[in-house]
């Protein structure tokens, strides 16, 4: 297994698959206090990153 390093733990640690790094990260900022249970947050990030262009 090769060693890669985990940012998380801030040390290097034998993982399965080869060290990759994204491009570019996605974030979203969500206030709580207003959330009516609509799951249209979860449905806007598995558009974003499941749906191909067609």
């Amino acid at each position: 297994m090769p060693e890669v390093y985990n940012w998380q733990l801030g040390r290097k640690m034998l993982y399965p698959y080869e060290e990759r790094h994204p491009k570019w990260q996605f974030a979203f900022v969500f206030n709580i206090n207003r959330c009516i249970a609509c799951q249209t947050c979860s449905m806007a990030d598995k558009s974003t990153w499941l749906f191909s262009k067609g």
